[in-house]
């Protein structure tokens, strides 16, 4: 959603009609439930985890009451929900590390009200050591891109996830 939204106004209201709405208190409202929209996916996909994990409930088991045990695989759906899980995961996370890389080289005074998580990933990076404006560009634009490309990848994979699509593309 924030991508996009950030993609609209660079790819089409600023060159086409010069308006940059990325500014303001809807910058800051918008960053803010970024953040707040963010934990609380990440919580709910953590909770997913410890339910098919831990607590383990008898309606997950992946069984088939129509069929004996060892009449059938259900390895690919185990496996395809797990990828599943693990790429959204793994976006939430680089979508907030991405964030603390930028916040760690610009700092505005404003964030750590309207971007709490972000500031505290900025927080830590800076804990870690201080490579500058310049080595956390860098940090930033190498981020961006495993974001962006496995967000791509996600998308365009979800299809294949689903084991029944397998089976209608082989025959």
């Amino acid at each position: 959603i924030g991508t996009t939204i950030v993609a609209i106004e660079t790819d089409f209201t600023v060159p086409i009609f010069n308006w940059s709405f990325w500014n303001g208190t809807f910058y800051l409202i918008f960053k803010l439930c970024m953040d707040i929209g963010g934990i609380a996916l990440l919580i709910g996909l953590l909770m997913v985890v410890y339910q098919r994990t831990i607590r383990r409930p008898r309606r997950l088991n992946y069984r088939r009451p129509d069929r004996e045990p060892g009449e059938y695989d259900r390895t690919p759906f185990k496996v395809g929900d797990w990828m599943f899980l693990g790429a959204l995961i793994f976006l939430v996370v680089t979508g907030f590390m991405l964030e603390g890389a930028s916040l760690a080289y610009t700092t505005p005074e404003w964030a750590p009200q309207w971007q709490p998580v972000g500031w505290l990933i900025a927080k830590m990076y800076l804990l870690a050591g201080d490579p500058g404006a310049a080595g956390f560009l860098v940090f930033h634009h190498v981020i961006w891109w495993i974001h962006a490309l496995s967000a791509q990848i996600f998308v365009a994979s979800i299809p294949g996830l689903d084991p029944r699509s397998q089976r209608r593309r082989r025959g």
